[in-house]
């Protein structure tokens, strides 16, 4: 859980928003003891939870109100909405059903999000496209459904060609016909690999080869081409297995594990992709397998590695495979290789290569929209552990009483909420009250500063850089920890004062303002704001005196005034 954690804080770090994907559903009672996905991962990272219901799948109610009360009395109190998913049809028939199950869960239904058609990357095991049948077009490829399949999006780019159907195969005699054949990644390259000999599937696109069809393989498909499959230590259950001898290479499964982003370009290629030669590549490897090619074998693609430039993949006479994800993905990629399969079999095929990328943006562009019309929004927007996603800037000033004490009591109400709070006071000791007693809420960290104990006038020069050197550390320190602990609320109480006096540079406050986390709200206190700092403030309170016990004479009296 540590390294999760870690993983999270890095995240956090870097992003204003995270959102975390359980994995199945977050009730499996007989899972939960080492649930780190759903309600687990929820608890560790104090996230507030959207339970979603899939209505395509039938359920719904049921599926909802069972999960609710099957989670622990914490859990349920961490989820803060229902979505409903797939919908179609009229909301309204919806409604009554809605009504009810909000009474049944105590949990408001936040939307209803309606069934759509979007062209975006489907989980491995979900995917309608898995099920598609091949459908009459100039081009035919087949992508063997591997009963372990993964990271079957890398062939999305190929189906989006005008004229190329991909279908996927399970069985030999969906292969006939097929322009190109293309293994897959696997979760299990050998329990695949023997299920390929087994099915009869091996053969058939062993016979195709044979005939001209080119065969090309990705990851775990890679290696099913290759020799050999070994598993000295286990990785995937150990032993050895035949390879398909499509490729000259032999692969060794490795306890390590390599995961990467990187980027390159194909390279000299022969025969029927030969138009795909230099063609400029990127995508991610993530596979366990060391891949040793034959000295006189080709490789296929040069990659760009943090450890430098490598060679990867392999080459033969109409087979090919590379350990990289995303190769169709490349501009001009799927284009030229539908192109190419067209052209070997007489046919001719147009259109226009089409930006993966650009395209992709444009889909999930279009699901935001659905979703964003469809749910509450504003009611998402303030959940962040229950707090508000956007922090604002107040100004307490004046003469008057009250600037402290009001930045005070929104600390307490702040904490009260089960927020992080942070109190940084400038040209105080932290030894008032209010100190002492928000330095005893776990939800609250106390900072001061005022290392000379003087009034600024009073101060020597030298007094005065050290105390300008200990606000400023102190200012950074305030800052730098609201930020990294997702502080909800920063207060920095009588810092208008202390950049009056000289000791702390405006600049550098008006930076932090402008830079600030967006779900972090910041008090400032202090007589006399400057223009600039106004103008940053979205609330702007004036403390004006009317009337003070000082004028009779009456000092500054303990636990009312400090």
């Amino acid at each position: 859980m540590p390294i999760i954690k870690d993983a999270f804080d890095s995240l956090a770090a870097e992003n204003d928003i995270i959102v975390i994907e359980g994995a199945g559903s977050p009730a499996e009672i007989n899972l939960k003891q080492d649930d780190i996905v759903n309600m687990g991962l929820a608890k560790l990272v104090n996230a507030p939870v959207l339970l979603v219901g899939d209505i395509d799948r039938g359920g719904v109610f049921a599926s909802l109100y069972g999960t609710v009360k099957l989670l622990e009395e914490d859990e349920q109190a961490r989820i803060h909405g229902l979505i409903i998913n797939k919908f179609r049809g009229d909301v309204e028939i919806l409604r009554p059903g809605l009504t009810q199950l909000e009474d049944l869960t105590g949990k408001p239904v936040i939307g209803v999000v309606p069934y759509g058609h979007f062209d975006i990357d489907d989980e491995d095991s979900l995917s309608e496209r898995l099920d598609a049948k091949a459908a009459p077009a100039l081009v035919n490829i087949a992508v063997v459904k591997l009963p372990r399949l993964s990271n079957f999006t890398d062939f999305s780019a190929l189906s989006r060609v005008s004229g190329v159907s991909v279908a996927y195969a399970d069985k030999p005699a969906q292969l006939a016909g097929a322009d190109l054949i293309i293994l897959p990644g696997t979760k299990s390259t050998l329990a695949d690999l023997r299920w390929l000999r087994e099915s009869g599937m091996e053969a058939q696109i062993l016979k195709a080869h044979a005939a001209g069809t080119p065969v090309f393989g990705i990851c775990g498909g890679y290696q099913m081409m290759g020799r050999t499959v070994s598993d000295p230590d286990n990785t995937e259950g150990g032993g050895s297995l035949r390879g398909m001898k499509l490729l000259p290479i032999d692969t060794v499964f490795r306890p390590s594990k390599t995961t990467t982003q990187t980027r390159g370009a194909l390279l000299e290629i022969d025969g029927v992709l030969s138009d795909l030669s230099g063609l400029a590549v990127e995508g991610y490897e993530i596979h366990m397998g060391e891949t040793v090619r034959d000295a006189s074998a080709r490789p296929l693609v040069r990659l760009l590695r943090r450890e430098g430039e490598i060679e990867d993949g392999c080459q033969t006479e109409n087979a090919f495979g590379t350990y990289l994800h995303g190769v169709f993905d490349a501009p001009e990629a799927a284009l030229r290789t539908a192109q190419a399969l067209a052209q070997k079999k007489g046919v001719t095929l147009t259109g226009e290569a089409l930006d993966t990328h650009a395209y992709k943006e444009q889909q999930y562009d279009k699901l935001a929209d659905s979703v964003r019309k469809s749910l509450d929004m504003e009611r998402i927007y303030r959940y962040n552990g229950g707090k508000s996603m956007t922090g604002l800037i107040h100004i307490y000033c004046g003469d008057g009483k009250g600037k402290t004490t009001a930045s005070v009591g929104l600390a307490v109400r702040c904490a009260g909420r089960g927020n992080k709070v942070v109190f940084a006071q400038f040209l105080k000791d932290g030894t008032s009250g209010e100190c002492r007693v928000l330095a005893k809420l776990p939800e609250v960290t106390v900072m001061a500063a005022n290392p000379v104990g003087k009034f600024s006038f009073r101060m020597t020069d030298a007094e005065k850089r050290e105390t300008a050197d200990a606000l400023t550390r102190t200012f950074d320190a305030a800052t730098g920890f609201a930020v990294r602990e997702h502080a909800r609320l920063l207060v920095l109480d009588e810092v208008c004062a202390a950049i009056s006096c000289g000791f702390l540079d405006e600049k550098t406050v008006v930076k932090f303002l402008e830079t600030k986390p967006e779900t972090l709200e910041v008090v400032l206190t202090g007589r006399g704001p400057s223009e600039v700092l106004q103008a940053h403030a979205d609330y702007i309170t004036e403390m004006k005196m009317q009337r003070h016990p000082f004028e009779k004479g009456i000092a500054a009296r303990e636990g009312i005034e400090f």
